[in-house]
């Protein structure tokens, strides 16, 4: 819970409203939404390791979940939200189905009871799911019309109604959120800046550590110049950077099973086909002019950097 940390202001909207426990009801664009009631006793590098953790907590929660139903065969999609005061927890679509050695198929309690139990197994130097595990089930189409219900009434039911096309918006929803969510313009504000400053500062010992390890870990099976960094070393190089400012979390925001849908393999595949195809009917002669951003653009490009980006620790952009 937020205690684990140091609690956040914060705002509960709908029939949840209520004073935060800074003892204050928050408005949707209060900038203090966010942030630690007190920055001070709010524990950066704890909040900096769980972030670390939580990769790592879900691949062990899936092999806990596959002990809990070994008769079944799971499959899932899986996306970690950030939220506005920099921590993450995780949404998923799970998908539970028999196999063909076992005709058995769980009961609705037995699943959410599997979820709940292997969700408490996993803990990594002392950092665990919480509590707050929430399961609900889909249904695979919306509910029939009873007699002599009207149009109007119907519609709320299905509206209501959680089907597949439902979590399908849910994921979809939470893969797009960014910590500027809760803002009524899109900017966060200054508490809250000073806030992920604070929580990127905390992440940036692990993130060189990681970095150094992976880099001393290729430069050992590779010979390679040292001093001319290569394709590889500047990727794990930037994923370095990326990991401080995502907060610590060094994961993936969206994953998936391999047997659920399609892989993102085969994604990549009809997409490199696709563009061989259209650059062979393409009989145009390209060129590279530059690599940047258009001097014509130069006002809006400082404008949304210095507002959007520079809170964030992103250079300035570059002009061709």
């Amino acid at each position: 819970g937020a205690a684990y940390f140091g609690s956040a202001n914060h705002r509960r909207p709908g029939k949840r409203t209520g004073n935060c426990k800074c003892g204050q009801v928050h408005l949707q664009d209060d900038p203090l939404i966010g942030a630690p009631i007190n920055f001070n006793s709010f524990d950066y590098d704890l909040a900096a390791a769980w972030n670390s953790a939580m990769p790592e907590l879900w691949r062990r929660f899936l092999i806990a979940l596959e002990r809990e139903m070994p008769t079944q065969r799971i499959e899932y999609v899986k996306v970690a939200e950030v939220q506005r005061r920099g921590l993450f927890h995780i949404h998923a679509i799970i998908r539970v189905e028999i196999t063909k050695e076992h005709k058995h198929a769980l009961e609705r309690t037995e699943v959410a009871k599997s979820i709940k139990t292997a969700s408490s197994i996993p803990d990594i130097d002392g950092h665990k799911f919480g509590s707050q595990v929430d399961v609900e089930f889909a249904t695979q189409r919306p509910p029939q019309k009873r007699r002599g219900e009207s149009d109007k009434d119907y519609k709320k039911r299905v509206n209501k109604a959680k089907t597949r096309n439902t979590f399908a918006r849910y994921l979809a929803k939470y893969a797009t959120k960014g910590t500027d969510h809760a803002t009524r313009n899109g900017v966060v504000g200054p508490y809250v800046n000073a806030h992920h400053a604070k929580l990127r500062n905390a992440s940036r010992p692990r993130a060189e550590q990681l970095r150094d390890e992976r880099l001393a870990a290729y430069q050992l099976r590779t010979d390679v110049n040292p001093f001319i960094l290569t394709p590889q070393e500047r990727a794990i190089i930037s994923r370095a950077n990326a990991t401080v400012n995502d907060f610590g979390f060094a994961g993936q925001f969206l994953t998936k099973s391999r047997n659920y849908s399609t892989t993102f393999k085969a994604i990549r595949a009809e997409q490199r086909k696709h563009a061989i195809a259209t650059t062979s009917e393409d009989k145009t002669k390209w060129s590279i002019v530059g690599q940047g951003v258009d001097i014509a653009h130069q006002d809006e490009a400082i404008a949304y950097w210095e507002q959007h980006l520079k809170p964030r620790g992103y250079k300035p952009p570059i002009f061709v």
